[in-house]
């Protein structure tokens, strides 16, 4: 989806928003949830949104999400966003990230290619893949697999360019 969206916006795509409500994503599992991945989640809320749904109108259906956004309840779900999964809040980290993520550098971005989330990641000492890690974690439980070391690939294609030349 963020792929998409990025190629879309660096396009130029105009994303038009309205009203009415045309898309449910039915994302019902708390993910902040320790040591429960989405995958595992054995709860049954699609079976109970999809009997609160059955036999009304798309009008009544989008009037039950508006109640439903305004309730206390969803007040209550605190919102960690992105950022919160990077850093600490009131930590020097924290600062640097409201500098530099921001929309003006999302327009940097998409002008010229230089990557201030990228440049962020350096300046706070994280090591690459790092919210790809903290992303599945969350999503499946598992880490992504280890990064492979390419230098000892490297080594043995350069000796086998190397056996080539000296057998001709």
């Amino acid at each position: 989806m963020e792929d998409w969206l990025l190629r879309a916006w660096r396009a130029g795509v105009t994303l038009g928003q309205m009203n009415a409500i045309t898309v449910l994503r039915m994302l019902t599992h708390y993910q902040q949830v320790e040591g429960t991945d989405a995958y595992s989640w054995e709860y049954d809320e699609h079976k109970k949104i999809e009997q609160l749904l059955l036999g009304r109108t798309p009008d009544e259906i989008r009037g039950w999400i508006r109640n439903e956004l305004n309730s206390e309840i969803v007040a209550k779900i605190p919102k960690t966003g992105f950022k919160n999964m990077m850093v600490k809040a009131g930590s020097n980290d924290e600062w640097l990230a409201n500098r530099l993520l921001t929309p003006e550098t999302a327009e940097v971005f998409l002008r010229t290619g230089w990557d201030a989330f990228d440049q962020f990641c350096i300046l706070i000492r994280r090591q690459k893949g790092l919210f790809l890690s903290i992303i599945s974690g969350r999503r499946t439980g598992q880490a992504p697999p280890p990064t492979p070391d390419f230098g000892s690939l490297l080594d043995f294609a350069r000796a086998q360019l190397n056996n080539r030349r000296g057998s001709q």
